[in-house]
């Protein structure tokens, strides 16, 4: 098995790269384009869950500053 890590944005144009040669090559790539596209897709979407509570804790963190810098 092989692992690849790529950024977010790495990730979004691997995916329209991936669109661009089923648009080209039609139904010979696109089995496989939509399995990668389908991993890219579920790994962007298990990683924002993430990103939202971080920016949360970042809100907070930033409202308790506010608080004490209020006091």
């Amino acid at each position: 098995m092989v692992t690849l890590e790529l950024t977010e944005e790495q990730a979004v144009v691997l995916n329209q790269l991936l669109d661009i040669s089923v648009k080209t090559a039609g139904l010979g790539v696109a089995e496989a384009a939509l399995f990668f596209s389908n991993s890219i897709k579920s790994q962007l979407t298990q990683e924002e869950p993430a990103v939202e509570a971080e920016a949360e804790g970042e809100e907070e963190e930033a409202k308790e500053t506010e608080e004490v810098t209020i006091s």
